[in-house]
């Protein structure tokens, strides 16, 4: 690992029920790049309280976004293609803040690595986010927690922030990878068969 390179981490959020899962092995398939599921990150008491259907708090999430944010960050470090990607519902503008807050403090600043956050956020109606979490089978999150997530959803603005909100309904899994894939290569020029370059701007 050079500090002088540029490596990437797509985090693939959204709230409970949009296929961030499905996506991010997906896309790390793709780009034939290490994947971290974000909700094996969290803290044992984060998963007790979301199977007893209480809401996280923000304080709650922010130690979570944090070893996201760093996990991600160790994983592209180290991968051949230096690209790591990572599923976080990433549901706040100040959560995806955070993240690359986090970066910065542990990888930037001191160290000198040149790391770009892209964000890929997944959304659907609420009608169909309760639909698809119900149907799953020995999952912590319940029905009632998709609300308290929806409710708080502020999509990726593509104009302000350094990502993508991609409206998944009525699409399949192939659907959806085949368009995020072409907004990754037409915004940020990146796509599998792209060799990052050595680069100075940082996100």
């Amino acid at each position: 690992m050079n500090s002088s390179d540029k490596y990437i981490v797509i985090v693939v959020g959204g709230p409970a029920g949009c296929g961030k899962t499905t996506v991010g092995t997906q896309l790390a398939s793709k780009f034939q790049s290490p994947f971290i599921e974000g909700d094996s990150l969290h803290s044992k008491e984060n998963i007790d309280k979301m199977a007893h259907n209480i809401p996280l708090t923000d304080q709650d999430r922010f130690p979570w976004l944090k070893e996201v944010s760093k996990k991600s960050c160790e994983e592209a470090l180290t991968s051949k293609n230096k690209i790591s990607i990572v599923t976080c519902s990433m549901l706040k503008r100040q959560y995806r803040e955070l993240i690359i807050d986090t970066y910065k403090h542990n990888f930037n600043s001191g160290q000198g690595y040149n790391i770009e956050f892209i964000f890929l956020f997944l959304y659907t109606d609420y009608e169909s986010l309760v639909k698809r979490v119900t149907a799953r089978k020995g999952h912590y999150m319940k029905q009632d927690m998709v609300k308290s997530q929806y409710d708080i959803m502020e999509l990726v603005d593509p104009i302000t922030e350094n990502g993508i909100a991609l409206y998944v309904e009525n699409k399949t899994p192939d659907q959806v990878l085949q368009e995020a894939l072409s907004k990754l290569k037409e915004k940020f020029n990146l796509n599998p068969a792209f060799q990052i370059p050595t680069a100075s701007a940082s996100c």
